[in-house]
């Protein structure tokens, strides 16, 4: 029994370190990774920034000099993304490709990808947790008119901000967690500022907020038919948002 643990566990370690080689792990444990083992992959950096939600993703220090440091999941992403090889100075990644070294910058990593999954592997354990209690909330969304409703700014919210400001925010990340957690905050107070508790929507008495029909609109149609209350609209309750988001980061 216990043979039979152990080799389940190694087949498990062995197929997330395969899914690492493959590019596949989301980029977020690898910035995790970075962040706290900076000091032991042999780049020389004494110092390291958090994650950056703008431009590249950390700035460090090796010798006294600052360096800018980006994260990909393999270095072809690093072109796709766009970004200067000129402008940064080591390229982290978890597995490498055919992509010319010369359009990269100077200094490329490849991490150790064993080293990658059992570092990060009590933090994906927790997050699963975590994300397994909030499915299960979320289920009990469905069965209450007002729960619905928040659910349904909290979507609209979400998915505005990443349209109009165009930034996306990946899924399972620390930038997750944080607009959830802005997005909900703000859903309560457009909830209460137009008191949609006492209104009713067309469907089972589901309330259809006006935030929520504008993002509808912009999925199917862009933003051409917006009417100049709609950007009003938008514009006040996104700011709240981003402030929210800059505040809980």
């Amino acid at each position: 029994m216990v043979e039979d643990t152990k080799a389940l566990a190694r087949k498990r370690l062995e197929a997330k370190i395969a899914e690492v080689r493959n590019g596949g792990m989301n980029e977020f444990w690898l910035q995790l990774y970075i962040k706290e083992h900076y000091r032991d992959l042999g780049l020389g950096l004494s110092e390291i920034s958090d994650p950056q939600k703008v431009g590249y993703d950390f700035t460090g220090v090796i010798h006294g000099k600052k360096v800018v440091i980006e994260a990909e999941r393999k270095p072809a992403n690093f072109l796709s993304m766009g970004h200067d090889k000129d402008k940064v100075d080591i390229l982290i990644v978890m597995t490498d490709d055919e992509t010319p070294r010369a359009l990269l910058p100077k200094k490329v990593k490849v991490v150790d990808a064993e080293e990658l999954v059992k570092k990060t592997h009590d933090a994906r354990t927790a997050y699963r947790k975590y994300a397994q209690a909030r499915d299960e909330a979320l289920q009990k969304v469905f069965h209450d008119p007002t729960l619905f409703a928040l659910g349904q700014l909290e979507g609209a919210l979400t998915s505005l901000y990443g349209m109009i400001f165009d930034e996306e925010i990946h899924e399972g990340t620390l930038e997750d967690d944080s607009m959830h957690e802005a997005a909900s905050t703000v859903a309560r107070w457009y909830f209460r500022h137009y008191d949609l508790g006492k209104s009713k929507g067309k469907e089972e008495g589901m309330v259809i907020p006006k935030i929520a029909e504008i993002n509808n609109r912009i999925l199917k149609h862009g933003t051409d038919l917006l009417s100049e209350a709609d950007w009003e609209h938008l514009t006040m309750w996104l700011g709240l948002l981003r402030d929210e988001y800059i505040k809980s980061a």
